[in-house]
């Protein structure tokens, strides 16, 4: 009798086909988006191992069996305990329940059996994924569902987004990028416009079967992989045996202005406050990035700030980084004090007369509630031209799509739609004025299906939303997306598609014609690892920034320094200055002096700080060597603001 027990035990432990029922793998799948077996016991024969990791083993039908439906998958994931030693290429046997784990259909790790039966067999054909598989069309059940667990491999991908801490990156097959289109995520409400989700777009996890970690991926890079199709909540995900990643280049600088043209930008700075940890290298980021993307906009208007302390803190490194950039700050505190996400701007001082006025800060929302968050602000001034040339710009923040859907949603649709309203309104009463409304829209350059907040505020058609748009402008204001290529309308990433999240609009001008528009790029496609490099100007934030060139018809110039000192009119220095070379330009003592050199047209060249000035000699290195020509030196600081021609031998 003990006999006949030991040989019914090794009979139970290798021969599993005998604990449960009997089925092939793509039975076990079924044509839906979960097994029909989910926690039944089931045994399945003589499938081959095609990716191993851990105690993960992927195993799949022979080609001889499989069953040649286009809707059932072939490939199945089967958790076994840690030293089982299998490889791609062993066939087993194995028993265990099914189960529905993170949406993917799967043998649980409790209670599982298998046995080897062979080795070095052939593994399965691979499926090729194309541009055409996954579809670009919406399915209750999507085409990966139909692979799931299978080998599949594809000749070229893009990704759609940078990789995320965790490794993954979001791709589709082929050469082009996905981007958001109009309406409402499928399936959409009846009679308002649907979008399909791009549900060609699918991840990959470069290391979830042991190649090593990627985590610097950009957006735009090209890749070729082979490996087998998980589910992650949903996620479907490529867990590659095999990769090869060829990096996307990294983005040039906007080009230079020419010598009449003025540039005005938006900036999202992503909650940048000075209590985070990572502030003194976001400073240097940010400087980095206006003075080298962006290069130096004459107007910058900028979103999420803490306070005015903190954009006086980076024109600091800015200047660090160029002496000749002299922005001034500007800020509304007007923001949520336990979240103070503010606007303001940065501006030289190739405008003049500046004025800053928050709007629509006292307005309330039919349903309760302050309207503006985050008021818009008016800049108002004059580029010096002759005759002067007037500009408003409205800075605008929107509330963000985050509840669209949910149990806050009416809140969040009625604070869109008003909110968009309201700013037409404001539109409409500067509409005769030389008037750009930019920023962060949280908005696309369509209806989202719940509120089109772009297209009521420029006045332009809809295509249609659940809050219709009001007809307020006289005229539709001015849009510069069509003067983008398809690929570069964009500046922001959410979920594998790329969008135009921050707008730029603007009233016919008088004065002004508009030469270019651009996003500046380096940030909406770099990982986030890239956050903590002070080196570079990569991801300072996760908005790409807009900026509009302006020409203007007018010559610019800005206003020559008023000649305050009585004196000689004009001293003869020597080009360049030998070490510790005195210029006595007969000044009182003074502290915290600042010398500035100008051209005569009024353009700062070149700045230094001076420190303590004792009988009025300022002591210059050989900082300063240009042209020889008359130039305007100024010497400014704590009650002392001196000018005075001099030649530069």
């Amino acid at each position: 009798m003990p006999y006949r027990n030991l040989l019914l035990l090794l009979f139970l432990a290798f021969n599993v086909t005998l604990m449960a029922q009997n089925r092939e793998i793509w039975e076990i799948q079924g044509t839906g988006n979960s097994s029909p077996f989910t926690n039944q016991n089931v045994s399945s024969v003589n499938n081959i191992v095609t990716a191993v990791s851990g105690n993960i083993v992927f195993i799949q039908t022979p080609d001889a069996r499989a069953d040649n439906d286009d809707n059932t998958s072939n490939g199945l994931l089967v958790n076994l305990p840690f030293g089982h030693n299998l490889q791609p290429g062993h066939e087993i046997n194995f028993s265990g329940q099914i189960i529905e784990l993170n949406e993917m259909t799967q043998v649980a790790s409790a209670d599982v059996n298998f046995n080897l039966i062979s080795t070095n067999n052939p593994l399965p054909t691979v499926i090729v994924l194309d541009e055409n598989f996954p579809s670009p069309l919406p399915s209750s059940i999507p085409d990966l569902e139909k692979v799931e667990g299978m080998r599949v491999e594809f000749p070229t991908a893009i990704t759609t987004a940078p990789s995320r801490f965790n490794g993954n990156v979001t791709i589709v097959v082929g050469e082009t990028r996905t981007f958001r289109e109009p309406g409402i995520l499928f399936p959409g409400i009846s009679n308002l416009p649907v979008w399909d989700g791009n549900p060609e777009i699918f991840s990959i996890d470069p290391n979830a079967l042991g190649l090593p970690p990627i985590d610097d991926i950009i957006a735009g890079s090209l890749l070729q992989a082979a490996g087998v199709i998980a589910d992650d909540d949903g996620d479907y995900e490529l867990w590659p045996t095999k990769m090869e990643l060829f990096s996307a280049p990294f983005p040039a600088p906007l080009r230079t202005k020419s010598t009449n043209e003025i540039t005005v930008a938006s900036l999202n700075m992503l909650t940048f406050f000075d209590d985070e940890p990572e502030y003194e290298i976001r400073l240097k980021k940010f400087a980095q990035f206006i003075v080298q993307q962006m290069n130096a906009p004459d107007i910058i208007a900028v979103q999420e700030v803490e306070s005015l302390n903190v954009l006086n803190a980076v024109i600091d490194e800015i200047q660090d980084l160029d002496p000749t950039l002299d922005y001034t700050a500007y800020l509304n505190n007007s923001g949520s004090s336990n979240f103070p996400i503010n606007l303001g701007f940065l501006v030289l001082p190739s405008l003049t007369d500046v004025t800053v006025t928050p709007l629509g800060a006292s307005e309330s929302l039919s349903i309760g509630g302050r309207t503006h968050d985050r008021p818009p602000l008016l800049l108002e001034g004059n580029f010096p031209t002759q005759p002067l040339t007037a500009i408003k710009i409205l800075n605008i923040h929107n509330r963000s799509l985050n509840g669209i859907t949910g149990s806050n949603s009416d809140f969040v649709r009625t604070k869109r739609h008003e909110q968009s309203v309201s700013i037409a309104r404001m539109a409409r009463a500067l509409q005769s004025e030389n008037l750009i409304i930019l920023g962060d829209f949280n908005a696309f350059q369509f209806s989202d299906g719940y509120a089109d907040v772009y297209n009521q505020i420029a006045g332009t058609p809809s295509e249609g939303a659940e809050f219709m748009s009001q007809n307020i402008l006289s005229t539709p204001l001015v849009t510069y997306t069509n003067l983008l290529p398809n690929t570069e309308k964009y500046s922001f990433t959410f979920q594998g598609s790329a969008q135009i999240l921050d707008h730029i609009l603007t009233t016919t001008f008088t004065g002004l014609t508009v030469t270019d528009h651009f996003y500046t790029r380096g940030n909406a496609d770099f990982p986030e690892i890239y956050f903590d490099d002070p080196s570079t100007p990569w991801r300072v934030s996760d908005h790409d920034a807009p900026v509009l060139y302006l020409a203007l018809d007018s010559t610019l110039g800005t206003p020559e320094p008023e000649i305050l000192f009585t004196g000689n009119k004009t001293l003869s220095i020597p080009n360049p200055l030998a070490f510790n070379d005195p210029i006595l330009i007969n000044l009182p003592t003074g502290e915290n002096q600042e010398l500035l050199l100008y051209q005569v047209d009024g353009k700062l060249i070149a700045r230094r700080d001076l420190g303590f000035i004792e009988r009025g000699e300022t002591r210059l290195g050989n900082n300063f060597s240009f042209d020889s020509g008359l130039y305007v030196i100024r010497l400014k600081g704590f009650a002392t603001d001196f000018s005075q021609l001099v030649w530069l031998e």
